[in-house]
């Protein structure tokens, strides 16, 4: 027998080729190539911007481009999510409260975060996917 996961998954890879497929027409090039070469262009300058100081703190430079690379495809991820989701919900007014009420609340816990960060490490920075610690 399967578990909920499993059928989640199974309910999951049936949809997503099936919407995506549907939806593929509407895919506006004139912002998704754009989008990638600008993506592609910032992990490369990031990564040459930064693989000097990383390498003499003895820290692996490639691991900060796999850093970067990893939120650009978290980044792709979620357009993928909001180009495949219905977005008709989003005119009912009664989401878009719930949704202006939730993205106001997630803003202050962020900011609030990172006011209790900075008070902790007496104003150094904590890389959010490390441990590599920078005082600046």
């Amino acid at each position: 027998m399967q578990d909920k996961g499993e059928i989640l998954m199974q309910k999951f890879l049936y949809w997503f080729p099936r919407r995506f497929k549907e939806r593929l027409p509407y895919l506006d090039l004139w912002v998704i190539i754009p989008y990638l070469i600008l993506s592609i262009f910032g992990i490369v300058m990031v990564y040459s911007a930064s693989a000097d100081f990383y390498i003499q703190n003895g820290i692996s430079a490639k691991s900060y481009l796999l850093k970067q690379a990893v939120w650009v495809m978290v980044g792709i991820v979620i357009m993928m999510f909001f180009f495949l989701i219905n977005k008709k919900g989003f005119r009912n007014k009664g989401i878009l409260k719930i949704g202006a009420l939730v993205m106001y609340a997630a803003s202050f816990f962020l900011i609030f975060l990172v006011r209790i960060q900075m008070e902790l490490l007496d104003g150094s920075i904590l890389d959010l996917l490390g441990s590599n610690r920078l005082n600046i």
